[in-house]
């Protein structure tokens, strides 16, 4: 019994990692667009941004502005802060591994503390279905923002969200 459990674990592992493996060519892409966007921080920031990727994705994970600097969005000044946060990351998106605006949900947003900064929490979603533990929060005033703390998720681009089984059936 324990040696059918392991073997129908490593296939169901190895069948996971064929399917939903991105191709050399699919890697190669998605690490010029994020080179590209993170290019594009550094050049549209007040001053040095300093990234910090993960060493498994290569995806930035944390991304910061010198202390009183800002990295510009596209967002107007006189917007929402869950507006500015949205142009965010249509503009540099790629550095996660987004691609733009609707691949986020505005999951929450703080009023400005002591400091001035207002933090808004992005939820990381795939063809409108959440990703579980994908996840942004960005901290920014009127002029951009100052830091990104980000728990995005590598999403295959053919991955199916279409429900195969009607809900009827699954919950019987």
């Amino acid at each position: 019994m324990r040696s059918s459990r392991r073997a129908w674990l490593v296939r169901w592992a190895a069948f996971l990692a064929i399917v939903a493996a991105p191709s050399v060519a699919e890697r190669a892409l998605a690490a010029d667009a994020i080179d590209d966007a993170i290019a594009r921080m550094q050049s549209h920031a007040s001053g040095r941004v300093s990234v910090t990727r993960s060493p498994v994705t290569g995806l930035a994970s944390f991304v910061s502005a010198e202390p009183a600097r800002v990295i510009r969005d596209s967002g107007a000044a006189a917007s929402s802060a869950s507006e500015r946060a949205l142009a965010f990351v249509e503009a540099y998106g790629a550095a996660f591994g987004l691609a733009g605006r609707g691949a986020v949900a505005v999951s929450a947003v703080s009023a400005p503390d002591e400091l001035g900064l207002e933090h808004v929490r992005l939820r990381q979603l795939v063809s409108g279905v959440p990703v579980t533990g994908g996840e942004l929060t960005l901290h920014l005033d009127r002029d951009g923002v100052r830091a990104v703390l980000a728990r995005t998720a590598v999403v295959p681009r053919a991955l199916a969200t279409t429900p195969r089984v009607a809900a009827s059936a699954a919950l019987a």
